[in-house]
């Protein structure tokens, strides 16, 4: 969850669900492999969720005076009453990785949100308004085997972010880079993040492409 403070109120500004130990993306057992926004929930419950986890910033915020971003790890579980419950895990008094889908999501600058709320001015921004603007994505994509990464210098036109070098080596279990999708749906959003993954390690595992006047394992031909 990402909110913005100003030392006294809050506005919460996402709500994500975290992908974890996703083996399609290379990962296992506990880590991140990325985030999906928003938090698929049943109509009945959003509202209910959304008021707890408000709730739970506001007193946040007025105990530890927090400004600017921050993040929250949750869990959401059934509370004794049977309704959704946000369970604190741990607060992060800073910038955090999801909130680079509150961007593409809601047209939000965080930096400027940031700025804004060590200035002690928050947004006129109500997360519950946004809730049906379909899901957006980022998937961490995880080498699945030690690899010399080939051509990247069209990665960024893809949509790819936290690309590296050409020729750079990467042990497996280490991150490649960072894919993104978009659909009406969850699983629509999640499927598209799992096909760029599989195009990425198409690239960088099995093929071959001329970049930068030399040879690399790597080729588009595949996907063209």
């Amino acid at each position: 969850m990402s909110f913005v403070a100003n030392g006294r109120d809050s506005r919460v500004i996402g709500l994500t669900e975290q992908l974890i130990g996703r083996a399609e993306l290379g990962a296992s057992g506990f880590s991140w492999s990325g985030n999906i926004l928003p938090l698929s929930l049943a109509l009945a419950d959003r509202g209910l969720l959304l008021r707890r986890v408000e709730e739970m910033v506001a007193r946040l915020t007025g105990r530890f005076e927090l400004r600017g971003v921050n993040g929250v790890d949750l869990i959401v579980g059934r509370g004794p009453d049977g309704a959704l419950c946000p369970y604190l895990v741990e607060v992060n008094p800073r910038y955090s990785a999801s909130m680079e889908l509150v961007e593409r999501a809601y047209g939000l600058n965080v930096f400027s949100l940031h700025l804004e709320g060590l200035a002690g001015r928050l947004p006129e921004f109500s997360l519950g308004e946004r809730l049906r603007d379909g899901f957006f994505g980022k998937g961490i994509v995880y080498a699945r085997r030690a690899v010399t990464v080939g051509c990247t210098d069209r990665w960024i036109e893809r949509g790819r972010r936290d690309v590296p070098f050409p020729g750079q080596r990467i042990q497996a279990g280490y991150p490649v880079c960072t894919v993104f999708a978009e659909g009406r749906e969850r699983r629509v959003c999640l499927d598209g993040l799992l096909l760029h993954a599989t195009a990425v390690y198409g690239e960088i595992e099995d093929e071959r492409e001329e970049c930068f006047g030399r040879t690399t394992h790597l080729d588009h031909r595949a996907h063209a």
